[in-house]
This record gives C-alpha cells, structure tokens and sequence, in this order.
C-alpha cells in the first residue's frame, strides 16, 4: 500500500475548506508492454490523504492537483514512486509424519509474493532415501509434481525425507525453505522429541531442562536424547520459534557435557543473555531419530533486570465508508486464544506500539547491530536516523508487508495490509547492563485480518470452498480435552467459515465468540485440516482429512490443530488427550484460584489440591501470557515469582508422573495492581483500572479473570465460563451501569472464589445459580422452550 499524503501542500492563505484535492495515476509500470496496463485506483482520490495498492514493481506517477471554491485550479503536480521488485516468501511445516506407502501433502500454499506475481515452484531432495530409485522400481512411488506449490509424497522405505521448496518470481529473485518428512511403518516409527517451555533463570543458577514428556512409540521404551545449544539458528528444520533468532554462544564446560544427555539436564550459565538448546531423540535399539524440538532460555543478569517487551497493538480504517458499521470496531483482540492475537479488517493502518514494555531501572536501552536491520523490512525507517534504537521487529509469518516508523525511536511501527492473511510478528528489545548488550526473550504478536463485515454473505452458498469470495480466515474449535482409555477414536472439531455459512447479523467487526449453533463439523463445511503432535507417544495422522481415525495407546497427548479453506489456515488450537492404562487413574493438576496481588510483593502459586495415586509426581509450571517472570522453583506445588509491572499474569500447571501420564493443564491468573504508595488513588480507582485491564488483556470468552466462575466450573474452559464471559463482554462492558457491576465483582471476586473452592456445598450451590444464566446466554430461547416442556412433562406425569 503507497500512501499518498497532501498535507503540507501551500495554500497560499486559504483554508482547507476552500480547497479541494484531486489525485490522479498519470503513468504504471508496464513490464509486459500491453496495450493498456493495469492502473491502481486511487482511494481516497478527493481527499488530502489518498492510497493505493502498488502490485507490480516499476515507476508510479501519481498527479495532484488542488483546486479552490473559486474553481482556480493548479497545475498537476507529479509525485514518482518506484516499487522495488521483492523476493517471495516460502511458508512450509517444519515436520511432517507420513506412513510407507501412503501419501503425505507437501504444502507451500501460505507462500506469498510481496508484488502479487504469479510464482514457479520447484520440489527438490535434499536427504533422505532417493525418491527417484524408488520410483524407478514403482511409479505410484515419489512425487506428484515437482513443479506446484502442493504435492504429495508416496515412498516404501522408512527414514527422514529432507525436501526443499523454491519459489521463483518472473523477475528472477527467489527464497527457498526445507521440510522434513518422518515416514514410519507399521512396526518402525520415530519417537517425539519434547523440549518443555520456555526458561528464564538468573546468571549462575541452576535450572532443569526439560525433556522428559518425550516419547516413543513403544511403551516404557529406553530414550537416547541429545541437547544441542543453537548456534547456527539459520536451520529450517527447528520449530518456527527458534529460527533466524541470535543467540548468545553456550560454553559447554565438561560438567554441562555429560548432562547434556539427560533427560532433564541440569546446568547452570553463568553469564546473561538469550539462549537456545534444540532436542532429538532416539529410541534405543533402533536407529531412528526424531526431528529437533527447541527451547530458548532468557538469562537475567545477578540483581538486575533486562528490558522486557509488552507490544500493543491497535488499527484504524484508512478509508471510510458511510454505511460501514465497523468504524468503532475496527481492531479487536482474540480474547479466548491468548495475549497477542489481534482481528482487524483489510484496509486499515494497523500500529504496532511497545512504549508500554517494561524498562529495566539502571538499563539503557541500546543501538542495535547493522547486521539487525534486515529484519526490518522498510526502505526508510528509523534505523537510519540517529540515536539509540533499541526495538526490533521481524515479520515472521505472512506476506510480506512494509512496516513504517511512527516514531524517531522506532517503539512504533506500522503496515496496512491489502489482502486477507494471518501476519505474526515479534518484537524484541536491547539493553545494555554493565557495558553488555542483552537481548529479551521475543514477544509475539498475530494480527488477523480478514475482509468488512459489510461483505458478508447474505444466504448460505451452496456448496464448496469456491461458492463466495474467499475473504475469511477460518475459525477452528478443538474437541473438548479429554480423558479416554486406549483403541481407536475419530477426531472430529468443529469449524466456522463464514465464506461457507451464513452467521446473521453482526453488529460490530471481529465478534469471534461464535455460538453453538455456528458451529459445524469441518469436515461438513468441506475444509481440510492439520494435525500436529506436539507430546506423547507418537501417533500418524495422515492425509488432510478434519475426521481422522486414530489409535491411541496409553499416554498423554496433545495436539495442535489447524483448518484450511484452499486458502487461509486458521489460527493453531491446542487438544490434549489423557489415556490411562487398564485401573489407573489419570492425574488431576489443580493451579488453584486466581487471585489479586500488589506490586512489590511476592506472588505465590499453589497447586496443592492437585491429585495423582502416586507420591513421586512432578508439577510442571508455566507462565502463558504476561510479562516474564522468574518462576522460583517452578518443579515444586508452590512456586513464586516477583512482577515487574501491574497486569495480568496467566499460569497453568500439569502434573506428570513416572508412568509417563501427564494432566489435562489447570490455569491459574494473577492480577497485579498497583500499590498504593506509587499510585495516588483509592483502592476502589485501581480496582476499576485493573478489572478494566484483565478485560482487555484475558478475560473475554476464555474465562481469563472470571474467578467464582471458574472457582465454580472447575475449569477457565467450561462452556459456564465462556458464556458467561461473552455475556459480560458483549452486554455488561457495554453500559456504564454494568461497568460499575463488573468493578465490583473483580473487586470481591478472589475472595468469594477461595470459599467456592474449599466448600462443595458453595460449589453446588453457585452453580445451581450459574448454569440458567449461562444456558439462557448460550441457548437463547432454546434454553426457555426446553425449559418449557421439560417442566409440562413433568407436570403431566405427576396429574
């Protein structure tokens, strides 16, 4: 999108009342030399600030001209743009899992060109057993096409298939990506590498790799693991979080080496900075090696702190129109699928904005290295000013879109992306403490966008992905996390596409709460799905089917899920499976409630009320959303962790035991308001900011902050929980009077919600309470006519 802006143009005396504005393309590029090219039009064309979509690389002459109430007018003025010609994008899954003699889809579809050109593909083998031998010997063997985005892949060997996918542009510039293919057999099969969560420890200390959730195919089986720092994180084959990253080099003492075979490796590093280990693992006895999972330690240096970013980020439409009913509605963040997933129509500016990240005292923030300003991809931007530059963005998902400084101090940046796609970017910040530079763990942020509401189809199509324009990013619900005993299942989420279904009447842009009654089987909407197995003992799931049948065998699982159109994926959803073996009883973590805390004072967890039938369980803590934190002894029932800043830190807890079952997760949610010594208000004030914030930052549709509720229900998930969180949302927030109700219910809320927890009978009672309002909210008039007739049955029985 080129920006056209008309403000600093002379008037000469008049105002702008007097004067009106017409742009206008005077020339485009025309590098096919047909008779009559393509011209952009202008949007906006009557305005001081105009736009256009600039496609094809070239020279753009753009004329304006000004012109009075006096109908005076001026000579055109010429503008000459030039639109450099960028190099694709490849997108592909890092892993795939196929069986011998089954298909397995090769995917580049997500890969994207900046320009819109039309794009030559190539597949081409870097490791693995030759594909060409074997399709010598049979020719259903090998690839579909070696020159389409998507192919599939049929071998009858066993191994690690290694394929790179390049995608070229007329213009001759190209990018490249690699995936690995694991196929297995029916008696050979690849463990699953697990490398737990992300680690932030202080300099010196001790601390636990983890990589004990990994697992083999065969119950009980004997595990090889090998712990590699990440040096060279330019590897396609790692997890998309730790690619292209820069790392501080690890120096492998003798100590650390022999505990780097472990499962959960304890070292200790003693200088700060930002630092990343991969694993893979292998089954003893057989050979095969899976493929490398990662996980990035942020070390902090001894009593100091590093800066630690909080990007927020908000949209604004570019142009208006006047029956647009999305106008106020313009941004809205995904409540229910965590901190930094953002919705937002096409067409408008979104900013990116990390003034509020945290500054550590004492911790200038720095210059970043020159080598660091290819990540960002703009043409001018603030990295070629002066001063200290201390933010860093990099686009890592999505096409390819310029961001543009707001700011001299780059804390701001902004696009306006054109087309329909899911974007994800990361920011990470520099400080320098004692003369060293530090980088901070990276924060992601996912903005989706998606086309007006006004576009909405009417009338539910026919059939098929091609029945309306394409304009939506799929929504995926994943089946409820479970607890089963071992055979075979059929998976079967749920989706929502509403390039494919009617969902009525939507008063304002980026409601992502859909109802039950919007939900369909994916597989009946006509998508394919993903699935990806991030734990447990490893399972194939192969083809793209959204309903596939699957054997699971004693263990724990947890998958992460995805919808595609033909065109978009939707966003990942996690599922977790519990299978115990014949009379054992599956463990229970229970992070307890949440509860409110002041600044400057310790917060401290407990998952005491966890249940498992053995003594020697682990508890397994991490941190979901928030600011980072130090979790001290993060393995125990009652870890602490001191915040750096008021908001809303979100916590869940597994528990695992030697058998290898791990817990469905319990989430746990902290709020930290200011104390009152830094903030000169009322008790009541900052109660009213901080419920406020918990509602903008996790409380709507996921439960985050509904602390009787969840209390009640027993989990931040329930269907109690998210519909009465979306009552809260769309109707209470939406008065001052229910403003006032929902202050007070954060403000007592912690309290009633540990009476919930340490009373059964308070429980029932609550949720006597709780589940009318939540089915009327959910169910509507359904909810009364069932009502109706459940109580006319019951009438008739008794006369």
């Amino acid at each position: 999108m080129v920006e056209l802006d008309a403000s600093l143009s002379n008037l000469n005396g008049l105002t702008t009342r007097e004067v009106s504005y017409f742009w206008r393309m005077a020339s485009v590029p025309n590098p096919s030399g047909v008779t009559s090219p393509f011209s952009p039009p202008i949007q906006n064309a009557s305005q001081v600030r105009a736009w256009f979509s600039a496609r094809t690389p070239g020279i753009y002459v753009v004329e304006l001209i000004l012109v009075t109430d006096k109908q005076a007018s001026t000579k055109p003025i010429q503008k000459r743009i030039e639109i450099l010609n960028l190099a694709p994008k490849v997108e592909l899954e890092n892993s795939l899992v196929g069986l011998v003699n089954q298909p397995v889809l090769l995917d580049g579809r997500r890969s994207t060109d900046p320009n819109g050109d039309t794009l030559s593909w190539r597949w081409v083998q870097s490791s693995g057993p030759s594909i060409l031998l074997q399709k010598q010997s049979n020719p259903a063997l090998g690839l579909t096409s070696e020159f389409q985005s998507v192919s599939e892949l049929t071998v009858d060997r066993v191994g690690r298939y290694v394929f790179e996918l390049i995608a070229t542009d007329p213009g001759g510039l190209n990018s490249r990506q690699q995936t690995s293919i694991l196929i297995s057999s029916q008696t050979e099969v690849f463990p699953l590498a697990s490398a737990g969560a992300d680690v932030v420890v202080r300099a010196g200390e001790y601390f636990n790799l983890r990589g004990d959730a990994s697992r083999a195919k065969t119950a009980g089986a004997s595990l090889i693991y090998l712990w590699e720092p990440i040096s060279d994180s330019s590897s396609s084959l790692l997890p998309q979080k730790c690619r292209n990253q820069t790392y501080t080099v690890f120096s492998q003492n003798e100590e650390s080496a022999v505990e780097l075979v472990k499962a959960k490796p304890r070292i200790r590093i003693p200088s700060a900075g930002l630092y990343g280990f991969s694993l893979r693992v292998s089954e003893l006895g057989r050979g095969l090696e899976s493929n490398p999972d990662c996980v990035q330690v942020q070390v902090l240096p001894v009593n100091r702190n590093i800066s630690l970013p909080n990007p927020q980020v908000f949209s604004q439409p570019i142009r208006v129109q006047a029956s647009s009913s999305n106008v106020n509605f313009s941004l809205v963040k995904v409540l229910e699928s965590g901190g930094g997933v953002y919705k937002t129509p096409v067409n408008h500016n979104v900013t990116m904005d990390a003034s509020e990240s945290y500054i550590a005292p004492l911790a200038p923030l720095i210059s970043i290295s020159e080598s660091a300003e290819a990540t960002i991809r703009s043409t001018f931007n603030c990295l070629h000013g002066s001063g200290p530059y201390p933010y860093l963005w990099k686009q890592t998902m999505g096409e390819a879109v310029v961001l543009k400084p707001l700011q001299s101090n780059c804390s701001k940046v902004s696009f306006a992306p054109v087309n329909v796609g899911v974007y994800v970017f990361e920011l990470v910040l520099h400080s320098r403490v004692d003369g060293v530079v530090y980088p901070s763990l990276p924060r992601s942020m996912i903005v989706v966008v998606n086309d007006n509401f006004n576009e909405i189809p009417t009338s539910t199509p026919t059939s098929g992905i091609n029945a309306v324009e394409n304009n939506f990013i799929p929504y995926i619900v994943a089946p409820q996390a479970s607890v089963g005993v071992a055979g075979r299942y059929t998976i079967n989420p749920t989706c929502v596409d509403e390039d494919l279904q009617s969902i009525g009447n939507k008063t304002a842009f980026g409601e992502w709460n859909y109802s039950q009654a919007d939900l369909r089987s994916c597989s009946s909407l006509g998508l394919s799905c993903r699935f990806t197995q991030m734990e447990g003992p490893p399972v194939q799931i192969s083809g793209s089917s959204c309903s596939p049948e699957v054997l699971f065998t004693t263990g724990s699982y947890r998958f992460l899920i995805q919808a595609f159109d033909g065109i978009h994926y939707s966003l990942p959803v996690d599922w977790y499976v519990s299978v115990p073996a014949p009379n054992q009883a599956v463990p229970q973590a229970d992070a307890g409630v949440s509860r409110t805390v002041t600044l400057g004072t310790q917060a401290t967890l407990n998952g005491s009320l966890s249940i498992s039938t053995v003594r020697d369980f682990e508890y397994l803590w991490r941190q979901r959303d928030g600011f980072p934190v130090i979790l001290n002894q993060s393995d125990t029932v009652s870890p602490s962790f001191e915040p750096l800043q008021t908001g809303q830190y979100v916590f869940d807890l597994r528990i695992s035991e030697p058998n290898g079952l791990i817990s469905l997760p319990s989430e746990v949610t902290v709020i930290v308001q200011p104390s009152l010594s830094t903030v000169g208000e009322s008790s009541t004030g900052n109660t009213q900011v901080l419920a406020q914030k918990a509602l903008e930052e996790g409380g709507g549709g996921g439960g985050g902050g509904c602390f009787v509720v969840t209390a009640a229900s027993g989990s931040s998930h329930s269907w109690v929980v998210v519909s009465l969180s979306q009552f809260r949302d769309r109707v209470l927030m939406k008065t001052v009077s229910g403003q006032n109700l929902v202050q007070i219910y954060y403000e007592y809320s912690p309290y009633l919600a540990e009476m919930v927890a340490q009373s059964p009978v308070f429980r029932i009672l609550m949720l006597v309470f709780l589940i009318p309002l939540a089915a009327f909210w959910a169910f509507g008039l359904k909810f009364l006519l069932l009502l109706t007739l459940f109580l006319t049955i019951r009438l008739v029985i008794r006369k």
